[in-house]
């Protein structure tokens, strides 16, 4: 392959650069790129000797018959392999090309047959078009090539022929743009000295995508065809020396001689009558002649040429390290940050243990500074992704014991909104209002939505309804004497959808530890789903499973006394609610027993007594039933306080949250089982090759940003910025 291919000339191109460019061969593996290959285009004119440029600098044989242009970009690219290959396919913006047409060969005496086929491939032999946007790429590997691609553009022209359409221009025009404009890329504007050099378009083009002149080479070609000593081959040598300055490179430029016609056999599409080493004996013997002689060596043939296009690939790569350097810098600190996440490898017993104690200690900490509040640390500091906690209005679900509190108002403030089945109306006062402190927890009331208000009673329609329910229940008792049978049932009554609240609640409130149970272990587990399922199977669900079930027999034991139980409340408090009640009735009472005339001015204690005597009697109570209200309602308040504070303490805090910090306890408690270690530890062979590739690849980017920093240029120096010589 190596001598069949003639790819010691391409190794020429890399040697300067070979220890950068082979660590960045084996950095491109881990998905580590430059903005783009190094890169060399050869563009110019149309018959400029473009593809002769290109095949001598490369030996590979570009068909370059006289009149028979370039139709299509060609692309060379140099791959190092362990393994000689040389495949061509073509290759399309879009990706469109890429599998239907895909060759291999041999050796390089199959590539013209190649290019015809592929140029059918495009339809240009068919006559549906004369250029394509379309890309040969011609792909060889070698232990012994470094990276690069060359690239030869079809030829620039001005005017349509019979061959190019005035299309054509234009999409010649768009493919050197393309290729010119990507900053890194190595510029071959080749010239030829058949024609009047300010005349060709490459030059201004030159202009236009490197207005620095920084990484443009000219190189002039078909020398041999000026007239020794004429003012053309003065003027041309003038451009050769970079002494023009309108057209001066601060790569400078290059000049070659290029086989003839004669030489190249036009009967075989022009394939060469001469060898390579019979090429470059006739450039030395042309150039070492004449006026020639006063061009540098350096600057002269075409083994100078790949020295030059050596410098200044080297030059190209430096240029491009700090970006590369900041590129695998974050690529660094991307791999660490996943490999810490994936923790030491778990193949022995003691392994397994040490991770999966670490775990139920990590867990542990984070669970007890959440129900605590303590807000302190990395699980609560990191940015909140998740959105597990949509159905608490968005609020941060790893802060437990910010979610629990918010939890409780809502509770107690639905308790005193919505906790009564009826809220009883005497005229012109509503004996329950809503809580002044509902507005402040809107969005979490909001999660009791289902919770009907209280229906709006009438005392009138009430009293009609206790009457028949005391008269019922009568007794030996004297008339007008309190029913404590109706004031019970009047209770248990207004209090029925307390259980259905407290249920809703806790569900609430087992949801949200549900929600951080799962945030801390995906904080501390990541992408370990076998653990992670593993805990659910063996401690999570179990564990859930049973705080439900103590919730449901804590809850039934809270509610147990209001639905069955009798009156029983602190005394004193009690008689302080009756008796502050019974002021206020009785203040009422005597106000509206005043005389409206005397309204304003001065009483007497004749004029209330007399007021009070003369006032029409109140409707008979048989059944002391307002009196009866009154105490049911005094006894009703101080339940709701009582149950509410039961609800959140007894159950909620009690039976749940306090034991969320020991869900993992029996880990760190017991010696546990090899059997049980494997299933909670164990290493998925995933897991254990994903950790192999990113040891690999961290070891790599060190190795390389070592390598990198010691070829990054000193930036400031002049002689970095000027071609090497």
């Amino acid at each position: 392959m190596k001598k069949s291919l003639g790819v010691d000339a391409l190794s020429q191109l890399g040697r300067e650069q070979k220890a950068l460019l082979d660590t960045i061969d084996g950095l491109r593996g881990l998905g580590v790129e430059l903005d783009t290959l190094p890169q060399i285009i050869v563009v110019g004119d149309k018959s400029s000797g473009k593809s002769s440029v290109l095949e001598a600098i490369s030996r590979i044989p570009f068909p370059v018959k006289s009149g028979l242009c370039t139709r299509f970009p060609t692309e060379l690219v140099l791959r190092t392999a362990a393994e000689p290959r040389f495949a061509v396919r073509l290759r399309s913006q879009n990706g469109a090309r890429d599998a239907p047409f895909h060759k291999e060969l041999a050796t390089k005496d199959d590539l013209h047959s190649i290019i015809e086929e592929a140029k059918e491939e495009m339809g240009i032999e068919a006559g549906t078009k004369d250029f394509s946007d379309e890309t040969l790429n011609m792909e060889i590997s070698g232990p012994d090539l470094p990276h690069l691609t060359l690239v030869d553009l079809p030829g620039l022209y001005r005017t349509e022929t019979k061959d190019e359409s005035d299309e054509g221009v234009e999409m010649v025009r768009s493919l050197a743009k393309r290729y010119m404009s990507q900053k890194y890329t190595i510029i071959l504007a080749v010239v030829s000295a058949s024609n009047d050099a300010t005349l060709q378009e490459i030059l201004k083009l030159a202009k236009t995508y490197d207005p620095s002149r920084e990484r443009t080479i000219g190189v002039i070609t078909k020398a041999d065809s000026l007239e020794p000593s004429s003012p053309e081959e003065s003027a041309f040598i003038r451009l050769a020396q970079n002494q023009d300055p309108v057209h001066s490179f601060k790569l400078g430029w290059h000049i070659l001689r290029n086989r003839s016609s004669l030489e190249n056999d036009e009967n075989n599409a022009g394939q060469s009558k001469t060898s390579y080493e019979e090429r470059d004996e006739k450039e030395r013997e042309f150039l070492g002649s004449g006026f020639w002689t006063s061009i540098p060596v350096f600057d002269r043939g075409v083994e100078a040429l790949r020295h030059k296009l050596s410098a200044a690939l080297t030059q190209h790569i430096q240029s491009s390290l700090p970006d590369l350097i900041a590129s695998m810098d974050q690529k660094l600190k991307t791999n660490r940050r996943e490999l810490m996440k994936l923790g030491e490898p778990r193949t022995t017993d003691s392994e397994r243990r040490q991770f999966i104690f670490s775990v139920a200690n990590q867990y542990r900490e984070i669970a007890y500074a959440s129900t605590r509040g303590l807000y302190d640390g990395k699980f609560f500091r990191t940015a909140n992704q998740s959105t597990l906690a949509a159905p608490f209005g968005g609020y941060d679900e790893r802060r437990l014991r910010a979610v629990v509190r918010n939890l409780n108002c809502a509770f107690h403030s639905v308790m005193v909104t919505k906790g009564a089945r009826r809220n009883i109306l005497f005229p012109d006062t509503p004996i329950f209002s809503g809580d002044p402190a509902s507005a402040s927890y809107k969005s979490w009331i909001a999660l009791f939505d289902s919770i009907s208000h209280p229906k709006n009673t009438s005392w009138t329609s009430l009293e009609t309804e206790l009457e028949a329910a005391a008269a019922n229940s009568m007794g030996n008792q004297f008339p007008g004497s309190l029913s404590d049978g109706v004031a019970l049932e009047l209770f248990r009554d207004q209090a029925q959808k307390w259980p259905e609240i407290a249920s809703q609640y806790l569900d609430l409130i087992l949801r949200a530890a549900k929600i951080f149970v799962q945030s801390a272990l995906d904080h501390i587990l990541g992408a370990n789903k076998t653990t992670k399922d593993a805990l659910y199977n063996c401690y999570v669900d179990g564990f859930f499973e049973a705080r439900k079930l103590e919730l449901d027999a804590k809850l039934k034991e809270l509610t147990h006394h209001y639905v069955e139980g009798d009156i029983i409340c602190l005394e004193e408090e009690f008689h302080r609610r009756i008796v502050k009640q019974n002021k206020q009735h009785l203040a009422t009472h005597i106000k509206t027993m005043l005389p409206e005339a005397s309204r304003g001015g001065t009483l007497t204690k004749d004029d209330v007594v007399k007021a009070v005597e003369e006032a029409p009697s109140d409707r008979t109570d048989s059944f002391g039933l307002k009196t009866a209200f009154e105490m049911m309602d005094a006894y009703y308040q101080m339940s709701l306080r009582t149950f509410t504070d039961n609800v959140i303490i007894l159950a909620a805090e009690n039976c749940l949250v306090a034991k969320i910090p020991d869900l993992l306890k029996s880990i760190i408690d017991k010696d546990m089982e090899p059997d049980m270690l494997a299933v909670l530890a164990d290493e998925p062979r995933l897991i254990s090759q994903e950790r192999k590739r990113l040891r690999k690849q961290v070891s790599a980017l060190e190795d390389g940003l070592g390598i990198c920093e010691k070829n990054r240029p000193l930036m400031g120096f002049r002689e970095y910025s000027q071609p090497m010589k």
